[in-house]
């Protein structure tokens, strides 16, 4: 167990290619959660809702 640690630490050789789609995938997340209003109002408009 150890040994992995120590091997996904700082040194490890793909460290790139492993932060970059993380870091991404993170910001989309904060993205698609602060206009989730947005786009659930866009899929799926309300019946009810009056336009305006």
């Amino acid at each position: 167990m150890i040994d992995v640690i120590l091997h996904t630490g700082p040194e490890h050789p793909d460290l790139a290619w492993i932060l970059g789609p993380s870091l991404l995938a993170f910001l989309a997340g904060v993205g698609l959660g602060t206009y989730a209003d947005r786009l659930r109002s866009w899929v799926r408009p309300d019946p009810n809702e009056v336009p305006e």
